[in-house]
């Protein structure tokens, strides 16, 4: 109604993947960092006279340590080259006429000079840090208990009668 929003592009190529791998690094992974730098404060700070199953929700390895001193470290050296003017991006402007119709999508395309390097680098210490605990975690699973809570779930909604209404929903649609 009040605009439309036109979404014909170019399919994404192999080609575009290094330059979009890059620009995720650095988008996630400063919001990762952030993340980190908070949960590694709140684990730090808070007081050591808490009880042991405190202790275990707030794990705080050396790994996650180092992760996020190396993405601090990273980020201040990115602050100081772009305080400086140090390693920039290339700015490529357009030579297009302005087209009303439609804007082009360009993909963005991997730069190997310092501040998106290290920009990039600092995302990607913080992503490992932040997702370290996740991964330790993600190997606790195991597939049976998880087949067990599935099959437990799928024997309670047949007897409360759920699939009925399942049922009536998609006679609607």
């Amino acid at each position: 109604m009040f605009g439309i929003l036109i979404l014909d592009r170019q399919p994404l190529l192999t080609q575009h993947m290094p330059g979009l791998i890059q620009a995720w690094l650095q988008d996630a992974g400063g919001f990762a960092a952030v993340g980190l730098l908070v949960y590694l404060l709140y684990a730090l700070l808070s007081p050591s006279d808490q009880p042991e199953s405190t202790k275990l929700r707030l794990p705080v390895t050396n790994f996650m340590l180092f992760m996020g001193v190396a993405a601090l470290i990273t980020y201040a050296a990115f602050l100081a080259c772009f305080s400086l003017g140090i390693g920039q991006p290339e700015v490529e402007l357009m030579s297009q006429a302005i087209n009303t119709d439609a804007a082009a999508y360009i993909p963005p395309k991997i730069s190997y000079r310092l501040q998106p390097l290290l920009h990039s680098l600092g995302g990607l210490f913080a992503l490992l840090g932040l997702g370290q605990p996740f991964a330790r975690d993600l190997l606790k699973l195991r597939i049976r208990r998880i087949w067990a809570i599935a099959k437990l779930s799928v024997i309670e909604a047949m007897r409360a009668r759920l699939f009925i209404i399942f049922l009536l929903f998609m006679t609607i649609f």
